[in-house]
């Protein structure tokens, strides 16, 4: 259920959903992070903001690992190499 809501928040692409995407990114499923993750990418610059900001976390909880694989180029279109997340 919440992976079909944090789907539609993305689809939606109001910035207003950015904090209820980002809490989500701490769900303890990995299918509902997942799922928020790809969305804050479809929100536009301020969610994919939010998100590299998240995987750059110096907590090293392991429900933070999963969102990594959303902040590469081949998922961001038009960013440069240099500015991925490692």
């Amino acid at each position: 259920m919440r992976t079909v809501a944090a789907a539609a928040l993305g689809n939606l692409g109001s910035p207003a959903a950015i904090a209820t995407l980002n809490q989500m990114l701490l769900h303890d499923t990995i299918e509902v992070r997942l799922a928020a993750a790809e969305a804050l990418t479809k929100v536009g610059d301020a969610g994919i903001k939010t998100l590299r900001y998240a995987t750059r976390s110096d907590d090293e909880k392991p429900n933070r690992w999963p969102c990594n694989s959303f902040t590469n180029k081949a998922l961001l279109p038009g960013t440069e190499k240099n500015d991925a997340v490692d």
